[in-house]
């Protein structure tokens, strides 16, 4: 008889270790979440994922006709879409007064 058992891995992945005869195997699979539950770890409306798949700003996966979400993959966009803050020295003031001088 075979018995699967699932349990939360490392970095959002959900790994299934399927029992049967004395073997055992370890499934690994992504973990795909709904446009909700992404709404709510993103910090933003379900409104504004929606738009995101609409203009395919976003990866995603359809399953069945139910858009999902691999946590995964959406952690590599936020990655590659991050901005790196300026370095300034100074107040604006002082640049205004600094351009003002030399300029």
């Amino acid at each position: 008889m075979t018995r699967p058992s699932q349990t939360e891995g490392t970095r959002g992945v959900a790994t299934s270790v399927i029992e049967a005869g004395g073997s055992r195997a370890t499934l690994i699979c992504p973990r795909l979440i709904d446009a909700e539950t992404l709404s709510q770890v993103l910090g933003v409306s379900l409104r504004h994922v929606r738009r995101l798949v609409t203009e395919r700003r976003i990866p995603f996966v359809k399953v069945g006709g139910l858009v999902r979400f691999d946590l995964i993959e959406v952690r590599s966009w936020i990655d590659q879409h991050r901005v790196a803050p300026v370095v300034r020295r100074g107040s604006a003031r002082q640049l205004r007064r600094s351009m003002g001088a030399t300029g």
